[in-house]
């Protein structure tokens, strides 16, 4: 029982180094600033939040910008604790040399955050970051992986597995 307790521990460690996340959870927040011009997404002096994943890698980079076509899931925006409905139709990812960031391409406006490289090279960095916006503000950004189905089963399995053998040792005591 401790042979295959440790096998089942060890290929789950294997398994899970050698699975790579194919997506990143990109959120946002910070403060408009109050000499913003107001749009949809922009309320000057109001806080705001985003999130969304998408698929990384995305897609080899071209020119100054990465995969123009890189579709968002999960995306939800809020500006002072209200959503916006408007979803976003794709993001650009920029090179270091276009001081690197990302748009929001929305069907009404372009929302900028720029100052760090997360995925001019096609795969997403994850990572904690800091952005200057399109309307003068900054943006705090964190990049996190997002566990595949096959990580979260090899998980759930490994502690069946441990649970199982946990529960078989147990010896009556008379």
């Amino acid at each position: 029982m401790k042979i295959l307790l440790t096998a089942a521990v060890l290929a789950a460690t294997v398994t899970s180094t050698q699975v790579s996340a194919t997506l990143v959870q990109i959120s946002g927040n910070g403060l408009w600033p109050t000499a913003a011009v107001a749009t949809d997404h922009i309320v000057p002096g109001a806080t705001y939040a985003f999130s969304f994943r998408l698929g990384s890698p995305y897609g080899p980079p071209t020119g100054e910008i990465s995969n123009g076509t890189t579709a968002l899931t999960a995306y939800r925006f809020a500006v002072g604790g209200v959503a916006v409905a408007e979803q976003p139709d794709y993001v650009l990812f920029f090179v270091p040399a276009s001081l690197g960031g990302f748009d929001l391409a929305y069907p009404s406006e372009i929302l900028s955050f720029y100052g760090a490289d997360i995925g001019s090279t096609g795969t997403v960095t994850p990572g904690s970051y800091r952005f200057a916006n399109s309307a003068g503000g900054t943006t705090a950004i964190d990049v996190t992986a997002v566990p595949e189905l096959g990580q979260w089963s090899m998980l759930i399995a490994g502690f069946g597995v441990v649970g199982a053998a946990a529960r078989r040792r147990r010896v009556a005591v008379i």
